[in-house]
């Protein structure tokens, strides 16, 4: 299956670890980090899943674990209002082959999905 991820260096836009960035381009993530944590609609991929399959997801390490969305409406949807400033400081949204095995999908109700990315392709750079 596909998989649509936003990220910038392998990095997703929770990730608050990029170098290089002016304060405004700092800003766009804070801000985003802060209005998706006072939500329930932008819970976490560790927020969303079942704790059984959290463990099985992560065998103790989730180093290798990224979310995405199923569909590039859904990765639109769930960064509404932020995907324009994240696309224009150097995000990018790429598209993985992922095994369907290595696909966690929440319990939810969210659209977010989690992978194992050493079960997955990071495709060519796709226009969707």
């Amino acid at each position: 299956m596909k998989a649509y991820r936003l990220e910038m260096g392998g990095s997703g836009p929770y990730n608050n670890t990029f170098r290089g960035m002016s304060d405004e381009e700092y800003d766009t993530i804070d801000e985003l980090n802060m209005e998706h944590s006072c939500q329930d609609t932008h819970k976490g991929w560790q927020a969303a899943f079942s704790s059984l399959d959290y463990v099985e997801m992560t065998r103790g390490d989730n180093t290798y674990i990224l979310s995405a969305f199923e569909s590039n409406s859904d990765l639109e949807l769930w960064f509404d209002g932020f995907l324009s400033s994240l696309l224009d400081i150097g995000f990018e949204i790429q598209t993985y082959e992922v095994s369907d095995e290595s696909v966690f999908f929440s319990k939810s109700g969210l659209s977010q999905i989690a992978f194992d990315c050493s079960y997955a392709t990071l495709l060519e750079r796709e226009l969707v």
